[in-house]
């Protein structure tokens, strides 16, 4: 377990190493960030990438003969950019490329470098004031192709959602309809006495297949397909669930008008047809939209009132009230208000479903910066500030554990094995650095580094630091009671001083990373341990922080890539 200079470790992104040769060369070296691409193939979607934007966007730039003064004009260039494109077809009628535009490049790629710190990190947004090599303009349209390059999570879950939402009403409804086929059928076949007197006159035993059968169609079809674009994870347009809504709501005018032919129609409308509008605006909020409910209320109320208009002959104020224009009306205005109510109903649930998942989000942009093995207590502290930890200079305590020949130790052991030896492991240490207000800042093998003081203050941080690792100690001594086949040694390494701490990574991935002499002086301080025999060693800045009894001074020691010698204590 190595820690290079300085230089090198603040090249470190999401937990590895960034290349910056590999990156001016736009490829994927050893700094490319390999967790995968988004569904829609996004160019632009990782730090190397951005980049090869920055340096493409240069020679643009530089071929159209300096920067434009609108942003429109260096849109085309920026878009060729993203999508790989030749820069070259920008360049102006007999105008050669400047042989300084491969340098350019290079420069472009050393100062992208920073691009993401400089955003993300230290403004939050463009810098006011940017290198002269790179105008600030020109680092805001990189970024701006870059920001716009990350997939959109929450959009998607509620896209999925919705369509799950309406396979579930579609399905519903495609029982319905088939339950309401098979008994009219069985009605109207077996009951025959009973319909005939019923309607005054004989039913056809194939009638409900004209009213009903279309629509059960149409449905299982509409299911089959929106089923094929849901395992493709493919959208469809919203003005096409209005067209649905209309067609399927339209099914209990159908049945009216066949109904009508064979009984009064101021009787069909006292018979079960009209519920059925009913029926449609209530799964209308399964659609999880308020204005495609209060669409189908409307569209419920205006087939009733052009129906009755139609079929019924109406007086204004007659006896009987199936026969008067108010009497209809008012039911009319009940479909509407119903379609109102629904739609209420539709937005509560899509609101819920939305704060579901922001809170779900929010828990997992935490996890995602600190890792899975963050405390209960610093998670719901981390997603109070609704933020990401803003980058800044502050004192913490780094602690580096690292098990000693462990290599040897799994020659003789299966991959299982060892693989469920480090979890059971690192359970117990985990626990230990939860219980002292520590994160597990990176896991490296057989060993991990862990913060404390940060991102949450803690005045205590070299207090918790020694605890932990005294507790380490005792618990891997009751392991190796425990496990006798697999005893373990340990050793530690604790230094306490500023790091730059903040959020490092693209927008598809970020993590949380502690850069600085205060890491790297713990890492060797970890690596002496070997060297001293000893299992836990700690700096002077540390035993001046915290209480260090039985502490053994063992003097100004050479460390490794410092020019002077450091304090070193010997606490086990």
């Amino acid at each position: 377990m190595e820690i290079d200079d300085g230089r090198q470790q603040a090249r470190h992104g999401a937990g590895r190493p960034v290349d910056a040769d590999a990156h001016r060369a736009g490829g994927t070296g050893q700094g490319a960030v390999e967790d995968g691409t988004d569904r829609r193939g996004v160019a632009a979607q990782h730090l190397h990438e951005g980049v090869v934007v920055l340096a493409r966007l240069d020679d643009a730039h530089r071929m159209r003969g300096g920067l434009a003064a609108e942003g429109e004009q260096l849109q085309e260039p920026l878009d060729a950019a993203v999508q790989g494109a030749p820069v070259d077809r920008y360049r102006r009628p007999g105008q050669d490329v400047h042989p300084g535009n491969r340098h350019a490049q290079c420069q472009v790629g050393d100062l992208a470098l920073d691009l993401p710190r400089d955003l993300l990190h230290r403004h939050g947004s463009v810098p006011s004031t940017a290198p002269a090599r790179c105008g600030a303009r020109r680092l805001w349209l990189v970024w701006r192709a870059m920001a716009a390059a990350a997939p959109d999570f929450f959009s998607d879950a509620l896209r999925r959602e919705i369509i799950r939402s309406e396979q579930r009403r579609m399905r519903a409804l495609a029982i319905i309809l088939a339950v309401l086929l098979a008994l009219s059928l069985t009605v109207a076949n077996v009951f025959v006495d009973y319909t005939s007197r019923m309607f005054e006159r004989d039913v056809p035993g194939w009638l409900p297949l004209v009213g009903i059968g279309p629509f059960l169609l149409y449905e299982l079809v509409s299911l089959t397909i929106l089923r094929y674009r849901a395992a493709r994870d493919l959208d469809f347009l919203r003005v096409t669930r209005f067209a649905n809504a209309l067609i399927e709501t339209s099914l209990p005018a159908s049945i009216i008008i066949t109904l009508s032919h064979y009984m009064d129609p101021v009787l069909v409308f006292s018979f079960w047809p009209p519920l059925l509008y009913f029926l449609f605006i209530l799964l209308s909020t399964l659609r999880l939209d308020f204005w495609l409910s209060v669409w189908t209320g409307t569209v419920a109320a205006l087939q009733q009132i052009v129906l009755v208009l139609w079929l019924v002959p109406l007086e204004p104020w007659g006896n009987i009230p199936q026969e008067t224009l108010l009497f209809h009306f008012s039911r009319t205005l009940v479909l509407f208000a119903s379609g109102l109510v629904a739609g209420f109903v539709a937005n509560s649930l899509r609101t819920q479903f939305e704060m579901s998942v922001r809170a779900v989000a929010a828990r997992d942009r935490v996890t995602n910066l600190f890792g899975q093995h963050v405390s209960p207590a610093v998670v719901d502290r981390l997603l109070a500030a609704r933020t990401d930890p803003p980058s800044e200079m502050r004192t913490v305590c780094v602690l580096f554990l690292d098990i000693r020949g462990f290599t040897a130790m799994t020659r003789r052991r299966s991959a299982e094995e060892t693989v469920a030896l480090l979890n059971a492991f690192f359970a117990e240490m985990i626990e230990v650095v939860d219980r002292n207000n520590g994160i597990i800042n990176k896991f490296l093998g057989d060993g991990f580094m862990a913060v404390f003081g940060a991102p949450l203050d803690d005045p205590a941080a070299a207090r918790n630091a020694l605890a932990a690792a005294q507790a380490m100690i005792a618990t891997v001594e009751g392991w190796n009671r425990t496990h006798p086949g697999w005893a373990l040694r340990i050793g530690i390494g604790i230094h306490l001083g500023e790091a730059v701490t903040g959020t490092v990574g693209s927008p598809q991935r970020k993590e949380y990373t502690v850069i600085g002499d205060t890491v790297n002086l713990a890492a060797r301080l970890e690596q002496l341990t070997k060297d001293v025999g000893a299992r836990l060693l700690v700096s002077q800045s540390v035993h001046d922080a915290t209480p260090c009894n039985g502490a053994v001074d063992l003097g100004p020691v050479a460390i490794r890539g410092y020019d002077e010698k450091v304090r070193v204590w010997r606490m086990a």
